[in-house]
């Protein structure tokens, strides 16, 4: 085998193993803050083409998750199924609950968004949102948002924003449940569904779908 067989091999690898999905038969939780269309082509048409840049990143995602979980004493995850009552189509996973019963989700982000969550001491709308949406399913009262840089430029160890996370490149935003913010997801996910049952797809709002 010459090293274009193995770097092949490597490839072929990765896109069957990064967790990637292609196709999600329901409309997650995760990406509810993403444009109604595009969540509704992915719904009924899967997420089309993706690179090896995709599939890279998800898997060096769950390598970071998987770090953070050890690091928490939940080397064996106990993370749940939250379905909506109201139409399981509507569902999401989490990654962990903690032995006192709160709700740990895990993000890994590269150093300038770390910095910049640091420096505005709340958590990336879309991953706000997206625990909005477990508390709100799941029942839990609380939720900590667990955000791991990923990449730390060798002069930052020293920096304010390591110095502010304590020594470490971890930084958690605990949160409660918002129930205007709930809501409003309830809402837009119901609008989704019931395009999906149309066969009509929603008006785009981000400019980008086609």
């Amino acid at each position: 085998m010459d090293s274009r067989q193995l770097k092949q091999l490597y490839i072929e690898n990765l896109r069957s193993k990064s967790g990637l999905e292609q196709h999600r038969p329901y409309l997650g939780m995760s990406g509810i803050s993403q444009c109604p269309k595009l969540l509704y082509n992915q719904f009924t048409n899967g997420r089309g083409y993706q690179s090896l840049q995709d599939h890279w990143n998800c898997r060096e995602g769950y390598k970071e998750q998987a770090d953070v979980l050890e690091m928490l004493g939940g080397i064996n995850p106990r993370g749940v199924e939250v379905v909506a009552d109201w139409d399981a189509r509507y569902m999401g996973h989490t990654d962990w609950e903690s032995p006192d019963g709160d709700l740990v989700e895990i993000k890994s982000v590269y150093w300038d968004k770390f910095m910049g969550i640091v420096e505005r001491r709340r958590a990336d709308r879309p991953h706000y949102e997206q625990v909005q949406a477990y508390l709100k399913h799941g029942g839990w009262k609380l939720a900590h948002i667990c955000y791991k840089a990923r990449d730390v430029p060798k002069e930052q160890w020293k920096g304010e924003t390591i110095a502010t996370c304590g020594g470490i490149p971890v930084w958690i935003v605990s949160v409660g449940l918002n129930r205007e913010v709930s809501d409003r997801l309830d809402t837009k996910a119901r609008m989704i569904l019931g395009a999906i049952d149309r066969g009509v797809a929603p008006d785009c709002v981000c400019g980008r779908c086609r």
